[in-house]
């Protein structure tokens, strides 16, 4: 999906990127991929291949044999080879979770996206941790 391109709400109605996006952030909880994949096609003019990032995202939850957090940082970060763009750390298509979900390589904060979405896909809950300058992924609190 592009800002050019609409997406459908449960009515039915064609919703802007934008409205999708607005649509999204009133719900309990906010849906991090489809969020994510809404700020991707707002930023761009080129097509975003919503249906095949969730695929692939599918697909990588599915992989995942072991719903703790270790396995799915060492499937992701090792065998699926994601990892950070060094050489070109400020290269827009690392912001863009269609891209680094394609290309494997992103920024901190879009690599949590994928860590997050892939666990929850495995049945695990994780969730996004602020820093000063950083930004993490963490798991519930147990108390």
């Amino acid at each position: 999906m592009s800002d050019g391109e609409w997406a459908e709400d449960q009515s039915g109605d064609h919703l802007s990127p934008a409205d999708a996006f607005a649509e999204w952030a009133a719900t309990e909880p906010v849906p991090l991929d489809r969020a994510a994949l809404a700020i991707a096609a707002h930023c761009r003019t080129d097509p975003v291949d919503e249906a095949a990032a969730l695929a692939e995202l599918d697909r990588l939850g599915a992989a995942v044999r072991e719903p703790i957090p270790e396995v799915v940082v060492d499937l992701l970060f090792g065998a699926e080879g994601f990892g950070p763009n060094r050489g070109r750390f400020a290269d827009p298509a690392n912001s863009y979770l269609d891209l680094v979900v394609s290309r494997r390589l992103g920024i901190p904060i879009t690599l949590a996206v994928v860590t997050i979405e892939v666990a929850r896909r495995a049945g695990l809950e994780l969730h996004g941790v602020g820093m000063p300058g950083h930004f993490l992924v963490g798991t519930p609190d147990a108390g």
